[in-house]
């Protein structure tokens, strides 16, 4: 996917926004904010198509959130795969539950539809660019209080914006100054890894999202467009010692029942830092955080996805006033907004987390689940369930719409 600008004809104007970060959070909210009327750059450090380590499912909350936002149907022309149900063992134990309403899809093909659409929508994209946020004491004293600046380490791009939106991930935390928002990380936080492969036993169906748990970590796994399967895991760093993260993640599913081929876990691994943590403040001076750089919890059946869509649509009308009139009553806003619709609900995520970190429990947690399976579905019901908030109400950046750039 090409850029839409250069850094040099980037760097020449004032933007009512720049958006850092073109995954599912980021390009979202730019979306949103072009659909408000707001003059929006949208960039990100790595050329597209790219993949990510995700378990690329998307829950009904997600989903029901792609189709407020009016991109859902380009989504599934892109391949997405309709869930219907969750495959979860351990050891011995298994159960499957219903889980009615998901979507499967890759991230290197869902975040090039979202990019499009925000082109489409009336953003300009940059790619192949890593920004940082200066510090407001490297801008002139007249320029502190109308925007913000960002700058590649190099010094060679300098970007400007009224509005900085950083949408850059897990692994931000350098990207920020850290003397405005310090990022707290659990010291025994799991750490992520992922792939895809063509290569895999049959008994791995479209609609499922398999989950594999043992003492080392979790694995899930989930079919994908053309053929692929979709490998993402939790892992215990100590678990990494003297053995590659396929070696591990290839214990865990055979460990819980599941088939393993050499070849289904001899492609490219990628992995991420680690996973659970939280930021102390996630907006300041003209500057506002949202998705998994506000803050993350290991995920279950799909949240992650899910929590990036909610803040990515909520943080949009918040922008977009904001790029007009700066008021700092908009640092509450956003953080309040950010407990209500992503934090109170990773809570029960976090909750989940901890109860995997014990097989003998969730084998327990199984036994009791196959005797009264209505609490099961319960449990997906309270994960996947759609989130409503004021905020998204009458709202132009929610449905399908354009605008001349």
């Amino acid at each position: 996917m090409d850029s839409t600008t250069d850094s040099t004809t980037a760097g020449r104007r004032i933007w009512d926004v720049v958006v850092v970060g073109a995954g599912v959070a980021g390009a979202t909210a730019a979306i949103g904010i072009a659909r408000g009327g707001a003059s929006v750059l949208l960039v990100d450090r790595k050329e597209f198509p790219r993949d990510k380590v995700c378990g690329a499912c998307l829950n009904r909350d997600a989903v029901s959130g792609l189709e407020a936002l009016g991109v859902l149907e380009p989504i599934m022309r892109a391949g997405a795969l309709p869930l219907s149900h969750y495959d979860l063992r351990s050891g011995s134990r298994r159960v499957t539950l219903p889980l009615p309403g998901g979507l499967s899809i890759s991230r290197s093909a869902m975040d090039a539809v979202l990019v499009e659409q925000a082109i489409e929508a009336g953003c300009e994209f940059l790619s192949g660019v890593t920004l940082r946020l200066d510090d407001d004491s490297a801008l002139p004293t007249d320029a502190q209080q109308e925007y913000r600046q960002l700058s590649d380490p190099a010094g060679n791009v300098t970007l400007r914006g009224r509005i900085v939106v950083m949408a850059t991930g897990l692994a931000s935390d350098h990207l920020i100054p850290q003397s405005q928002m310090q990022v707290a990380a659990k010291p025994d936080s799991r750490v992520g890894f992922g792939m895809s492969t063509a290569d895999f036993p049959s008994d791995y169906c479209e609609g499922t999202i398999y989950m594999a748990v043992a003492k080392d970590g979790y694995v899930g796994a989930s079919r994908t467009e053309h053929g692929q399967l979709n490998i993402a895991a939790a892992i215990d760093r100590q678990a990494l010692r003297g053995r590659t993260s396929a070696e591990v993640c290839g214990a865990i599913l055979q460990e819980a029942g599941f088939p393993v081929s050499q070849r289904m876990l001899a492609g490219t691994w990628r992995g991420t830092t680690t996973l659970t943590r939280r930021r102390q403040n996630v907006a300041c001076e003209r500057l506002f955080v949202v998705g998994d750089a506000a803050g993350y919890i290991e995920p279950f059946t799909g949240e992650g996805m899910a929590w990036a869509i909610r803040g990515g649509r909520a943080v949009a009308p918040l922008v977009v006033a904001a790029a007009k009139h700066w008021d700092a009553a908009y640092i509450d806003r956003w953080g309040d907004l950010t407990e209500d619709l992503v934090i109170t609900q990773q809570y029960w995520c976090h909750a989940f987390a901890r109860t995997l970190r014990y097989p003998k429990l969730v084998r327990g947690l199984l036994k009791v689940v196959t005797v009264v399976p209505s609490l099961g579905r319960f449990v997906v019901r309270q994960i996947n369930r759609e989130r409503q908030h004021d905020v998204f109400n009458h709202w132009p950046g929610n449905g399908a719409g354009t605008r001349n750039r």
